[in-house]
C-alpha cells in the first residue's frame, strides 16, 4: 500500500499541488493555468518531468475532464447526477469514484475491489488530503482523480457561499 499527502498551495491564484510520501519527499507537483475558460492542470514528476495532463471539457451541465498520461488518453472522468452523496465514473477502467462532500471522505472503487480511499484533513488552510493506494500501479491516476474532485468541491463550496450572500 502505497500512502500520500497531497497539499495544496496557500496562497496563489492557479492551482498548485504538491504530492508528498510518507518521508515529506515530493512525488508529484501539481500547476494549472490561472484565468482560463475551463480547468487545466499539469503534473510533473519529482524530477519535474510532465507525466500527466488534465483538462476539463468546455460547456458540460455535469463536470466532465479528460486525464492524458505522457500524451496518450487514458481515461475520462464525469461526475454522475446524485442527489446525496458524490459520485465519479472512470472509463475505459470502469472505477467509481465517491464520496462524502460534507464528511470527506471517499474512495475509489474497482467493483468489490477498493483501489483507493482518499481522506480531506480538517482545519487547514489549505485542502490537504491523505491518500492510502492498494497497488503502486494506480498511483498517478488516483493523483489525478484527487485534483478532479477538489476542483469540483472547491466550485460546488464557492456556489454555496455564493447562494448564501445572496439570500442575505
Amino acid at each position: 500500500m502505497i500512502r500520500l499527502h497531497a497539499k495544496q498551495k496557500f496562497f496563489s491564484i492557479k492551482d498548485e499541488f504538491t504530492y508528498l510520501d510518507e518521508n515529506e519527499q515530493v512525488v508529484y507537483s501539481v500547476k494549472g493555468k490561472a484565468f482560463s475558460w475551463v480547468k487545466k492542470l499539469w503534473v510533473s514528476n519529482a524530477v519535474g518531468e510532465e507525466v500527466a495532463f488534465i483538462t476539463e471539457k468546455f460547456w458540460t451541465f455535469l463536470p466532465h475532464f479528460f486525464i492524458e498520461q505522457n500524451g496518450t488518453l487514458v481515461c475520462e472522468v464525469k461526475k454522475d447526477w446524485t442527489w446525496v452523496k458524490q459520485r465519479y465514473s472512470v472509463n475505459p477502467q470502469g472505477w467509481v469514484f465517491r464520496g462524502d462532500f460534507w464528511n470527506h471522505e471517499y474512495e475509489i472503487l474497482e467493483g468489490d475491489r477498493v483501489v483507493a480511499t482518499i481522506s480531506k484533513k480538517w482545519l487547514t488552510w489549505s485542502d490537504t488530503y491523505e491518500i492510502r493506494i492498494e497497488r503502486p500501479e494506480d498511483q498517478l491516476l488516483v493523483c489525478c482523480l484527487v485534483l478532479v474532485m477538489d476542483i469540483t468541491n472547491a466550485r460546488a463550496a464557492s456556489a454555496a457561499a455564493s447562494s448564501a450572500n445572496a439570500a442575505n
